[in-house]
């Protein structure tokens, strides 16, 4: 069994970690305290780093460090296929 995602993590907007888009909403991309791109949860768990988002929202995502994917942002994730 996996481990359950706190509520309200902390993390900050960061335009060089993707959105993603779910079939429901777009997650803006956001950055984790310990420096990992992650996801803005629209349902109070706060950032979630992208390979904890759960497969309902079209998780798990691939890790990675905020500021190295996206240097100019502003692109959407389409996810993991």
């Amino acid at each position: 069994m996996g481990e359950c995602n706190p509520w309200s993590a902390p993390g900050q907007l960061d335009p060089t970690c993707p959105d993603h888009m779910t079939t429901t909403a777009t997650l803006m991309g956001c950055c984790t305290p310990s420096n990992q791109c992650g996801v803005m949860s629209g349902q109070g768990l706060g950032c979630v780093e992208r390979s904890q988002l759960a497969m309902y929202a079209g998780g798990p995502l691939d890790s990675f460090a905020c500021g190295t994917m996206m240097p100019g942002g502003g692109d959407e994730d389409a996810g993991t296929p």
